[in-house]
Order: structure tokens, then sequence, then C-alpha cells
């Protein structure tokens, strides 16, 4: 059933960013309150501050991170190389808004 995956993942993406735009009051809608702040501290939208469902690639199945440290011959020589690693490659986000357009990478959004 992978070939669901896209679609429901779309799925997530709309229903998130669909609670984050209700108009109702922050302290009973923790969605909402965060999507503001996040959209305040960055100067984006807040749909786009509401995006929560991250993934690798289309194609990829893992960040590889434990292939670089089991690698002798690695490149890495600090914790921080291996994190900018994860973080790169999981920080793809999943837009309904553009469905099939592919995913875009919302580094500023997923590290906050």
């Amino acid at each position: 059933m992978s070939y669901l995956f896209i679609n429901q993942m779309n799925l997530l993406d709309r229903a998130v960013k669909m609670v984050a735009e209700l108009d109702e009051p922050a302290e009973q809608n923790y969605v909402r309150k965060h999507a503001l702040e996040q959209a305040q501290a960055l100067g984006i939208e807040v749909r786009e501050a509401a995006t929560r469902v991250f993934s690798n690639a289309s194609g990829s199945y893992s960040s590889n991170v434990n292939l670089a440290v089991e690698i002798e011959n690695s490149s890495w020589n600090n914790e921080k190389q291996l994190q900018d690693m994860y973080l790169s490659r999981k920080s793809l986000a999943f837009d309904s808004d553009a469905p099939g357009a592919g995913m875009t990478e919302k580094r500023k959004v997923f590290e906050n």
C-alpha cells in the first residue's frame, strides 16, 4: 500500500493546516497557537508555519546517518555534521496545496 503514502501524507498536511487556520482562540487550539508563534518568529504565513508532515526525498527511505557512522572512511568529523545530514534529509515537507509538485525543503520550519 505504499502507493497510498503520498495521498495519506497530503491529507494529514491538509488537516493540520485547516486546524491552524480555524477562527478560534489560540488557548483552545494548540495547533493554531504554535503555528501563529512560528509564523511570527520566521516571518512566514500561518499556513506555511503549520507544516508538520516531513520526510525524505521521494524514493529515499532513510536518513542514512547510520551508514555514515558505520563506514570507516566516512567524511564526517563531528556530531554536528551528522546532525546536519539528518536535518537536510528529513526536512522535506509534504504540501497539500501543491499536490504532485514534489516535496519542498523547509528546514527552518522543521527545526522550529
